[in-house]
């Protein structure tokens, strides 16, 4: 054998090492989230003297709530990986909405409203190298939003309209690019970073606003997502560190005829919802 032939399968060889070294590992964390949540709809037909056909309406909520996440990622072999990961709001925060008239340039409608957000990943990873992968799966979205509180115009109407919930459930087939420097809790630093992008393959969106069983179903829309991590082991097995996520969801909106008065829609506006979070997580790996 000459020294090429010998060069090329101890290139092989250690190609081979650097992947069986990365395992999987595990990890729970917890962060302050804060939510910006918009929606916007033109109105076609007279409502009231606050609001005429033509008119754009927008209302915008803010809150910050904490969420925790959890998740995993599986060794298949040294070529795939298959991860998990999980995200829900701990407690909501309670904040005031305004509506605004933007043509008219005056209030509306003022509330109070909270929200809370959940979400499932599933991703199967391929490995280009171990530090640089191709990932593809599911997505899985669940989010309540509710008001209370109502004042329109002058008229406070709480008492009548008392709590209204949205619920939007959407499932996404997502893909995007996954760095890991190196492998989790076995040595002194590691950093992480992932983007991913997601496309509606089902929609439902409920109001219980809405007389009868209603159902929002348009799929248009996308979802972003980013993610960075910088972490350090404390010792073999066990790792801390810190991260910051950035979410991104617009849907379209739909609007359909009221069962119960077909002269009269039921509109979900095209609305957009930002999520920003920062928190710290601890992820073990006892893998040998």
């Amino acid at each position: 054998m000459n020294k090429k032939h010998m060069l090329s399968l101890a290139s092989l060889a250690l190609i081979s090492l650097n992947a069986s070294e990365f395992n999987g590992y595990s990890y729970f964390g917890v962060a302050s989230m804060k939510s910006t949540y918009q929606e916007l709809y033109t109105f076609t037909k007279t409502q009231s003297d606050d609001i005429v056909a033509g008119d754009s309406v927008k209302m915008e909520s803010i809150a910050t709530s904490p969420v925790y996440t959890s998740g995993s990622i599986i060794k298949i072999n040294d070529y795939f990986d298959f991860s998990m990961d999980f995200l829900s709001t701990l407690k909501p925060d309670a904040v005031d909405e305004s509506w605004i008239n933007e043509t008219q340039n005056r209030i509306v409608q003022n509330n109070n409203s909270d929200a809370m957000y959940s979400g499932m990943v599933f991703l199967l990873q391929y490995k280009i190298t171990p530090k640089h992968r191709l990932v593809g799966g599911l997505d899985y979205r669940l989010n309540s939003f509710k008001r209370y509180n109502f004042e329109i115009g002058s008229t406070t109407s709480g008492s009548v309209y008392g709590v209204i919930e949205e619920r939007s459930s959407t499932l996404m087939g997502s893909f995007g690019y996954w760095f890991e420097s190196t492998t989790a809790a076995k040595n002194d630093t590691r950093f992480m970073a992932n983007i991913i992008y997601g496309k509606p393959v089902y929609q439902s969106v409920q109001n219980t606003s809405a007389s009868g069983e209603i159902n929002m179903d348009n799929e248009s829309g996308y979802n972003y997502d980013m993610t960075a991590y910088a972490g350090y082991t404390i010792f073999d097995g066990v790792e801390i560190g810190a991260y910051t996520s950035y979410s991104f969801m617009k849907r379209d909106g739909q609007k359909i005829p009221n069962p119960q008065d077909p002269s009269q829609m039921i509109v979900w506006p095209k609305n957009e919802t930002e999520l920003v979070s920062v928190g710290l997580k601890i992820i073990w790996n006892f893998n040998q």
